[in-house]
């Protein structure tokens, strides 16, 4: 085992693990962008469909049901490609991790905590960016519609996602220094444990705990801020929409899906944004232990000098 993952110089950054199974992720990704074009295009379908049943036509009608039988279809396709994908990359990844921790004599504690966060760099790529594409094809999707319904609509839409960014940017330093203390936190947890020492156990998970309620907070200021934006939009869109010349039932009801739709792209970004801060962090936080645990297997007699069951104070970890 430790002869095949030599041959792999592992790269936990978000861009290194997407190169070396970039085939397999596209594929992913291919599906995803189907997925979710079908889905933007559905309230504009809903839209048609209303002023068909209206005017005593039932075509739209069966145009939608197909275009939602099709949505099933592909989602449910999408679903059993992922599983198979990513369970293969997780295994392998994981694999290396522990390979990597072994040359580093990394203790049992750390060498546990550090498998699992390959595997949470490897649910970001299954759920987050699934998330992440998704997300992008609802706005520029939504964004297109409204423009094509009125301009205004959308050019205030693409201010409340400017604002959106500024959010993000005023918080993405604190956010990473938090999911750095965690994970100092979690590489120790088994160590803390076997010490017996009630006082440290307790210290230790308070301090995991307090760490991830400021997380928390910074998501839900953040939601909070994006969910007002989206109330912001939608009253204006009510407005504007009126305006239009021979607007139709069809029509609001499909400009306003397509504000609803752009409402909830927006709102996942904060989870989204913070995700990648997590997941950088933790994949840097591996590639220095890999790194370590190839220069020891390169250079066995430096080994000798650090003990089997040192542990890495926070700075290090």
């Amino acid at each position: 085992m430790d002869h095949h993952v030599a041959r792999h110089d592992t790269d936990y950054s978000l861009w290194g693990i997407f190169a070396r199974f970039k085939w397999s992720i596209l594929g992913t990704f291919g599906l995803v962008v189907m997925e979710n074009l079908i889905f933007i295009a559905q309230p504009y379908l809903i839209g048609r469909t209303v002023d068909g049943l209206i005017a005593g036509d039932y075509a739209n009608l069966k145009v939608y049901i197909a275009v939602a039988l099709g949505y099933v279809c592909v989602t449910t396709a999408r679903m059993s490609y992922d599983d198979r994908t990513y369970s293969k990359i997780r295994a392998q990844l994981s694999i290396e991790t522990v390979v990597h921790q072994q040359r580093a004599k990394s203790s049992l504690s750390e060498t546990s905590e550090r498998t699992a966060l390959c595997d949470e760099i490897l649910g970001f790529f299954e759920s987050g960016l699934f998330v992440i594409v998704k997300s992008i094809v609802e706005i520029v999707g939504a964004m297109a519609m409204l423009a094509y319904f009125d301009w205004r609509i959308c050019l205030v839409a693409f201010c409340s996602m400017g604002i959106s960014q500024m959010i993000w940017i005023s918080t993405r330093s604190r956010v990473k220094a938090l999911f750095t203390q965690r994970n100092n936190q979690r590489e120790k947890k088994v160590q803390e444990i076997e010490s017996g020492d009630y006082q440290r156990i307790v210290t230790h998970f308070g301090n995991i705990a307090k760490i991830k309620v400021k997380l928390s907070d910074y998501e839900a200021f953040s939601s909070g801020a994006f969910e007002l934006m989206g109330v912001a939009v939608f009253c204006f869109a009510a407005f504007v929409s009126t305006t239009i010349d021979h607007v139709t039932a069809g029509m609001l009801i499909a400009c306003f899906g397509y504000v609803k739709s752009l409402n909830n792209a927006t709102t996942r970004l904060p989870n989204i944004f913070h995700a990648i801060v997590g997941v950088n962090e933790i994949g840097a936080r591996l590639q220095k232990m890999a790194h370590k645990g190839a220069a020891m297997a390169a250079h066995p007699s430096a080994a000798q000098a650090i003990a089997p069951n040192a542990v890495p104070s926070n700075n290090e970890a």
